[in-house]
């Protein structure tokens, strides 16, 4: 009923707020949909009545494929539960360290925090989580569940905890109010989806409060609004865009490949046209590629065409859309290749031609030079007149 409550009034403050654009959250909301599609579903299937804890979101699977198979370009899940104030996220890219089947001890501290299962999953995923903050590439749904803390007032005052492990630095992390002292769990931690044939999306679940508080459901949008609308807004900054050919057709199959410069963090991602033309991830358009700021370098590749490369520039808030334009190289095949060379033949003789001419004109010139023009008038023709002429032609007549 708290969920279901929260999400119905979510859903509410969008549709009033996304029509106005005054106060900075009407604003967000705004630039949230401007470049997404926010998608909520307020009841599902076989809801839990009785509050609990989750060790894993994989029992979510049987829901939300059929809606990924409906609207496949969703990229990104945010499930809401009970059960604790904590969140918990699932991203293919975090590497987790493989498994060797043996078992921690479940009565300590290491081994229950990620669910209690005292299992040597829970040790693994908090290797990954301390490796990623160590090294500082941190997948992008991990970056959002911290965003979301950091936005969470009861999240962010719980007690905090503190993890040595040897040589990985120190990881730091909040505990859970809502967990007990025997089995503390921090407030981020991690999951993995179950080996399911099926496009696993980005997940992050949201635990909004403690199965012991008797308290209304009032509050508790109030608690998590700024969380929401933060990770929400955060997911959109990235980049998209097109490629198209020097005819305007759209090209599919193009390969991105996007990398961070000048001190720049993140990954290098490779990305694919769809069939429209547009950039995506995985296996679906449409979706982006969200990044941290800075700036980036992108190469585009497509068979049979020019490679291109240029820079961009993501700020917070900014989600740049780029467009290129690919150019087929040039190519001569044999018909053109000989019509070319005799048009080149042409274009010499011509030339050649007008040189020699320039040159008989000169030597004409060398050869004269020296002799005056003398006028007729000059040239002793005798003294008949004109008046002369014509009695001659009377007396011919």
């Amino acid at each position: 009923q708290k969920t279901e409550t929260l999400v119905y009034q979510l859903a509410s403050t969008i549709c009033q707020e996304s029509a106005a654009a005054n106060t900075e959250e009407e604003l967000q909301i705004k630039k949230i949909l401007t470049t997404s599609t926010v998608y909520l579903v307020p009841e599902i299937p076989h809801t839990q009545v009785n509050c609990h804890d989750y060790g894993s979101i994989s029992p979510f699977h049987p829901v939300l494929a059929p809606i990924l198979e409906k609207i496949p370009e969703i990229d990104l899940v945010i499930l809401i539960a009970a059960g604790g104030l904590k969140v918990r996220f699932i991203d293919n890219r975090l590497s987790i360290p493989k498994l060797s089947g043996q078992k921690m001890s479940g009565n300590s501290p290491q081994g229950a925090m990620f669910g209690g299962a005292g299992t040597e999953a829970d040790q693994s995923t908090m290797a990954a989580i301390m490796e990623a903050n160590r090294t500082g590439l941190k997948p992008p749904t991990m970056q959002l569940a911290e965003l979301y803390v950091t936005k969470h007032s009861q999240m962010k005052q719980a007690s905090l905890w503190l993890f040595q492990a040897n040589d990985a630095g120190m990881f730091q992390n909040y505990l859970d109010v809502c967990s007990n002292g025997l089995t503390p769990k921090p407030v981020i931690g991690v999951f993995q989806w179950s080996p399911y044939n099926w496009r696993a999306p980005d997940a992050i679940l949201v635990q909004v409060a403690c199965c012991y508080e008797q308290r209304g459901t009032g509050n508790i949008l109030a608690e998590n609004r700024n969380s929401l609308f933060a990770i929400l807004e955060k997911r959109t900054v990235g980049v998209s865009g097109e490629v198209i050919t020097t005819q305007g057709e759209k090209l599919a199959n193009a390969n991105l490949t996007i990398t961070p410069v000048a001190g720049t963090r993140g990954q290098t991602i490779h990305l694919q046209t769809g069939p429209s033309g547009f950039f995506f991830q995985q296996l679906d358009e449409g979706l982006y590629s969200q990044l941290d700021e800075g700036l980036y370098s992108v190469t585009v590749q497509s068979d049979g065409f020019d490679t291109q490369k240029l820079e961009f520039t993501v700020k917070n808030g900014n989600s740049p859309i780029l467009e290129f334009v690919l150019h087929r190289p040039f190519t001569l095949s044999g018909t053109k290749l000989l019509l070319a060379i005799l048009v080149a033949f042409g274009m010499m003789a011509i030339v050649f031609y007008s040189l020699y001419n320039s040159f008989e004109s000169w030597k004409w010139a060398s050869k004269h030079e020296g002799f005056e023009r003398v006028p007729l008038s000059d040239l002793g023709l005798g003294d008949d007149s004109e008046d002369e002429i014509l009695d001659f032609r009377q007396i011919k007549n």
